[in-house]
């Protein structure tokens, strides 16, 4: 018995359920692939996303992207197991508006978050990457940087979790979420805009004093405690201020890869270590002879 071309494909359409229909019928079905479990509550068709963003990560001095220092062995080693990509084009030079597009999937001039500070227009707080996953996605975010921070705030209402930047910090400094939580993008930037270049807030001469006080006794614990770790200074949101270690920043998020209800969207949009700050490990790692 001979098939044309088109009754071929009809059958092939049809394979998939040869199996379960010879079953039901009362045969046994041999060298079946054994299927995959998938955790409690997710489909086949579901899978986990994790979106991990390196704020200000140069590809030129990755050994990845051919840099000639072994900069990325652990991008490397990953790398062998994924899609490498070779050929970027950013919606933006600067984290707002590159930030915005990643979001929304739009140029800045579409989004309208094209300023320093920018945020989107109010169509795309319902059109982002976590309303697009649909119905069923538990959806987690955190960012080391303010002006992405500007930016999850808009979404919050599409994100189950999204913990404040200071959380991860080594010291607590940013007042706005705290006080202000239902307007934070309001708070956040005149917070930002009334501080002086130290990020102190004004006040009298003796609550000056005080918050000096404060901040020394801070200062010294986070030193006893991680000095060692960091002998050329820590990495910071800003030169000095809001101190932090990327280390807890992984170790965060891959305990709520472990623990978060399946499936999901994760958004973590870290700042590397800047402003020559290595840990203690690396610190000799590039220095010429």
């Amino acid at each position: 018995m001979s098939f044309s071309r088109r009754e071929f494909l009809r059958f092939l359409a049809l394979a998939p359920f040869v199996p379960a229909v010879w079953r039901a019928a009362g045969g046994s079905a041999t060298a079946v692939a054994p299927q995959q479990t998938q955790p409690t509550g997710q489909a086949a068709d579901t899978p986990n996303i994790l979106i991990f963003v390196m704020d200000a990560f140069s590809a030129r001095h990755a050994s990845l992207y051919g840099y000639h220092r072994e900069t990325t062995p652990n991008l490397s080693r990953f790398a062998e197991k994924a899609i490498v990509y070779h050929n970027h084009y950013a919606g933006g030079n600067f984290t707002s508006s590159g930030t915005a597009t990643l979001l929304t999937g739009t140029y800045p001039w579409t989004n309208r978050a094209f300023n320093i500070r920018g945020t989107v227009a109010p169509p795309f707080t319902e059109q982002n990457i976590f309303t697009s996953v649909g119905e069923g996605y538990y959806r987690l975010a955190y960012t080391h940087n303010f002006l992405a921070q500007l930016l999850l705030n808009q979404f919050m209402g599409d994100i189950e979790h999204l913990l404040p930047m200071e959380r991860l910090f080594l010291t607590d400094e940013i007042l706005s979420d705290i006080l202000f939580n239902r307007d934070i993008n309001t708070a956040m930037l005149s917070e930002d805009m009334i501080l002086p270049r130290d990020e102190r807030l004004p006040s009298s001469l003796f609550l000056s004093l005080a918050d000096e006080v404060r901040r020394g006794v801070r200062a010294e614990q986070i030193q006893k405690l991680y000095g060692a770790q960091f002998p050329a200074g820590f990495p910071s949101l800003t030169e000095g201020n809001h101190p932090f270690r990327l280390e807890d920043t992984i170790d965060w998020l891959m305990g709520q890869v472990r623990e978060m209800p399946r499936p999901f969207l994760a958004y973590c949009h870290c700042l590397p270590p800047r402003t020559l700050s290595p840990c203690a490990e690396f610190t000799q790692l590039f220095q010429d002879n």
